[in-house]
């Protein structure tokens, strides 16, 4: 498989286990893909992931976290 340079970085970090997410030039939103294609017209990012904090310490009355 040929993956251009710009993708390299991302490609890497899919073949060590991480979530890669594709935008092509034709879409709106990003969606999550097993088996890049790494085209060069595409976009390619690691999955976002939710912030998360240790619950442990906070008052039992606050379940939940405001995010942006």
């Amino acid at each position: 498989m040929n993956v251009p340079e710009k993708h390299k970085a991302v490609a890497h970090a899919w073949v060590d286990g991480a979530e890669v997410e594709c935008k092509t030039y034709t879409a709106v939103n990003w969606h999550t893909t097993a088996t890049p294609d790494w085209h060069e017209s595409s976009e390619y990012r690691i999955k976002l992931t939710k912030p998360s904090i240790n619950w442990s310490h906070v008052h039992p009355q606050y379940t939940y976290m405001a995010t942006d």
